[in-house]
């Protein structure tokens, strides 16, 4: 029962740049549950980005929403990424859709490129950086996959942060999956922190509350 969590402090600090715009806030902890039958509670707060980009992109990968973030597009965890970014982390998106890739930001999406320019792309922007690798493959050595990464990895200094970010509109409701449940086991069973998971649930809308009334924590 969350009225017994105490709030995990670290976890809040190490995100604390995620609550950047009004309205945005810490909401009770997202249970996750292991097929080992054991559970654990990890930080979730909610984000509400003020505005959508209304014009077209070149690629809407999978037609996802697009946030408008300091007067650019980004897709969510990119922008996610870009709020930790300016709080001194680097990072990257880790995106299933496609089979699996690393983004560090919008290029790519925003306009065509020559199959040199994609080239170039490929080998330096859509890499695991070497800062992320170690910790990365630990915990895929610990699952045996990849499948269920969490969608943004960040490192700041000896400070590792792992977000998986959930849309919650009144039009959608993004869930927790098993393979992002196995992947957070995975990591724990290494030795990382559950102060090193944040789920950050968000929406885009100048108007509306989140889908539920989460109560501030």
């Amino acid at each position: 029962m969350t009225q017994h969590y105490t709030p995990d402090l670290k976890a809040r600090s190490n995100a604390q740049a995620l609550l950047r715009f009004p309205g945005s806030h810490w909401c009770p902890p997202q249970e996750f549950r292991f097929q080992s039958g054991q559970s654990q509670y990890i930080e979730r707060c909610c984000i509400h980005f003020r505005e959508e980009w209304n014009e077209s992109i070149f690629n809407s990968f999978g037609k996802n929403p697009i946030i408008k973030l300091e007067g650019n597009p980004f897709f969510a965890e990119l922008a996610i990424l870009r709020l930790l970014e300016g709080d001194g982390f680097e990072g990257v998106w880790v995106s299933a859709y496609g089979g699996g890739k690393f983004h560090r930001s919008m290029e790519g999406f925003v306009k065509e490129m020559s199959k040199n320019e994609e080239k170039n792309l490929n080998e330096t922007e859509r890499v695991l950086p070497p800062f992320l690798r170690r910790i990365y493959a630990k915990i895929v050595e610990s699952k045996g996959n990849c499948k269920g990464c969490w969608d943004v990895l960040a490192r700041k200094g000896d400070t590792y942060l792992f977000v998986e970010a959930k849309q919650n509109s009144r039009s959608f409701k993004d869930q927790v999956r098993h393979s992002q449940a196995a992947w957070l086991e995975a990591a724990l069973d290494s030795g990382i922190s559950e102060s090193s998971f944040v789920v950050a649930e968000w929406i885009c809308d100048k108007k509306n509350a989140l889908a539920k009334d989460h109560s501030h924590n």
